[in-house]
């Protein structure tokens, strides 16, 4: 019985740990967030977005999209790197993309880098 009872208090204990792990830490600088995509002098970067989101925000004249992502992944083509974002992170596309934004779910290519 007080190993169930040890068990059960390591276990609470370990899912209490796992945002902190995951990254979900607060911004204390309130940095604004550039909406503009980064241009490199080579040309525009391309984009693949797919994942879960927060209900979309269209604003600024309907030029720019934000939401937050949940569990949302890009990859940057070119760079040949794949980003992981969540924890409620705040992103910011522009409105020219090819794909679908939805509710809950985010599936665009685009010319540009998230912010």
């Amino acid at each position: 019985m007080k190993k169930r009872i040890l068990g059960l208090l390591v276990g609470m204990m370990m899912l209490a740990t796992i945002p902190i792990a995951a990254g979900m830490t607060a911004d204390l600088n309130n940095n604004a967030i550039d909406p503009v995509p980064e241009i490199t002098p080579l040309g525009k970067k391309r984009t693949l977005i797919m994942g879960f989101i927060t209900r979309p925000n269209i604003f600024f004249f309907g030029k720019f999209i934000s939401f937050r992502a949940i569990s949302v992944r890009y990859r940057v083509f070119g760079e040949g790197r794949t980003v992981q974002v969540g924890g409620l992170q705040r992103m910011i596309l522009k409105n020219d993309f090819k794909g679908i934004v939805g509710n809950h779910f985010v599936c665009a290519l685009f010319e540009g880098i998230p912010r």
